[in-house]
């Protein structure tokens, strides 16, 4: 669906976005640790599908590594609020 790298990454994800996770990239991933309320997933992933998936669940998901993505999110991030901020 996305052209691009395919990177190893590892995100902390409310449990809730689980079954989001699995539509989107499967069940080809493993849980690092789980408390409950938030877990760290790792998987391997196109890169661009990551930026997409993380921007849309922003809220409750936030990219580790890696961090050639977790910056491109900041600046997307960056870019949000200087449109909507006050």
């Amino acid at each position: 669906m996305f052209g691009g790298e395919t990177v190893q990454a590892r995100l902390e994800i409310n449990t809730f976005l689980i079954g989001q996770l699995i539509d989107w990239f499967s069940k080809d991933f493993q849980i690092i640790s789980d408390n409950g309320e938030k877990c760290v997933i790792s998987l391997t992933v196109n890169e661009n599908a990551l930026f997409y998936w993380a921007m849309q669940y922003g809220e409750y998901v936030e990219v580790i590594t890696p961090k050639k993505v977790r910056n491109r999110i900041k600046e997307a991030a960056k870019n949000m609020v200087a449109k909507y901020g006050e």
